[in-house]
């Protein structure tokens, strides 16, 4: 294997159900959702009281969503992401992609763009401290 190259297991799975589909639900329904082997090694199972969150074995919530609409994501406490790198030796690393432009508007050119960058980063915890390395680069 290259030792520049790592394999990756996402944490998370979107789950989408269009509104066409189901007419109880007009609106439709978007969700990040854990995957089966983090359900699994952390023995989470779906609050019933509260969409998006899931408990751990003694009832405290350990991870918890939100829908698309508002930003997807998947939460999940530090004691259970410690616990999965203690049961798989598993390490969670955070990416960033994104790109900021700005646009200025001279006289009637409402189509003048200015600069954009483009910017990306990572974060690893390595002996329980973060280590951030990030790039950007100008358009």
């Amino acid at each position: 294997m290259n030792p520049r190259s790592y394999r990756v297991i996402k944490s998370a799975v979107h789950f989408h159900w269009e509104s066409h589909l189901d007419s109880s639900l007009t609106n439709g329904f978007s969700r990040q959702l854990p995957i089966p082997w983090l359900l699994h090694t952390l023995n989470l199972k779906p609050d019933p009281e509260r969409l998006g969150v899931f408990l751990d074995a003694s009832g405290r919530p350990t991870t918890w969503t939100r829908g698309a609409d508002n930003g997807s994501h998947l939460f999940m406490h530090r004691h259970a992401l410690a616990e999965v790198e203690q049961k798989t030796g598993l390490a969670a690393v955070w990416t960033i992609i994104g790109e900021r432009q700005a646009y200025s508007r001279i006289g009637n050119n409402r189509d003048a763009s200015g600069p954009r960058t483009r910017y990306n980063g990572t974060l690893i915890l390595q002996l329980g401290e973060p280590v951030t390395r990030s790039w950007h680069r100008p358009d």
